[in-house]
């Protein structure tokens, strides 16, 4: 499954994302692992969270007390450089943590297609 739309933000490929291939579209995001030949589709609604990591994040003790770390995905040079963490719903991995080549523009344009996929499924409640 792909999406059918223009692409909202696309990461440009680089050695320190071991030329993959990342991009946020209006539906969710499309994470292309090639070194283990598998792409991930992952849908605005089951994206949960999507927040910046700060590079040699393994080398601080609450990183490991967290063990959100320990289980996640990691497409490429997570622990190193500075990278997104993904939090979604469904899915064997929970967590998955990548690089892009620009991880604040990629988690800011994933948080307005969050955010704009919450608005359209948002129903007011009506009280009497």
């Amino acid at each position: 499954m792909t999406f059918q739309s223009l692409p909202i933000y696309v990461s440009e490929r680089s050695a320190k994302n071991m030329w993959q291939d990342y991009a946020v579209y209006p539906e969710g995001v499309e994470l292309k692992a090639r070194l283990i030949l598998k792409t991930f589709v992952i849908p605005a609604e089951d994206i949960i969270d999507v927040k910046l990591v700060h590079g040699l994040s393994f080398w601080n003790p609450a990183y490991w007390a967290d063990p959100s770390h320990w289980f996640a995905l990691k497409l490429d040079w997570a622990d190193i450089c500075e990278h997104v963490s993904l939090h979604r719903r469904s899915g064997m991995f929970k967590y998955i943590r990548f690089t892009p080549d620009n991880p604040a523009k990629f988690v800011a344009a994933c948080r307005s297609i969050v955010m704009e996929d919450s608005a359209r499924h948002f129903v007011p409640r009506t009280f009497r």
